[in-house]
């Protein structure tokens, strides 16, 4: 998987979103179930309203501040991520899953949404994309210049690498949610 373009990415969350209403549409209690302590398919979801809502914020913090001429300030922290290293991060993230990776406890599911219906949790999923698409109707090139903090992860991103990144991970935890309900379709 590449860096995407923004009209390849509109369609990619699409796609996602289209497979996330699928997944919704099986018995709820089913969508609860837990196997082996791992998060079940409302867990995968939740985690994604989290991180969509999240990197969406602060993508959309330094494209802000950018157009304000001024440049988002680096937590001493962190470190900036050359193209190439993006691009191979992008793949690791892909389903199927080959490397599984700790979630920050900022974005990692609770109880809360589990309580919600299909509709409302697939709304909100919904919800998390429209500022994602709203960046996405920004210059190429703006998304390109722009570089973000990951909150979670301290990590210096493009705009692009990050939209990117979200789709992929996206495709991730959908995977996931759907393997845990036996929907799971291999890759």
């Amino acid at each position: 998987m590449r860096i995407g373009n923004p009209s390849e990415l509109a369609l990619q969350y699409q796609a996602n979103q289209t497979t996330a209403s699928r997944l919704l549409s099986i018995p709820h209690a089913q969508l609860k179930l837990r196997k082996n302590n791992q998060w079940n398919a409302v867990d995968c979801i939740q985690h994604l309203i989290l991180t969509n809502t999240m990197l969406s914020r602060a993508m959309h913090e330094a494209v802000e501040a950018r157009a304000a001429g001024n440049r988002a300030s680096a937590p001493f922290f962190s470190f900036s991520l050359p193209a190439w290293m993006e691009s191979w991060m992008l793949k690791q993230i892909e389903p199927p899953v080959r490397f599984k990776f700790k979630a920050p406890a900022v974005i990692s599911p609770d109880s809360g949404i589990a309580e919600q219906s299909p509709k409302e949790i697939l709304d909100a999923y919904v919800a998390s994309h429209a500022p994602l698409l709203a960046l996405l109707q920004k210059p190429i090139e703006q998304l390109e210049r722009v570089r973000f903090i990951h909150p979670a992860r301290s990590m210096n991103l493009s705009v692009i690498a990050g939209l990117s990144t979200i789709a992929a991970h996206d495709r991730r935890h959908l995977w996931q949610a759907e393997r845990s309900v036996g929907m799971g379709r291999e890759l």
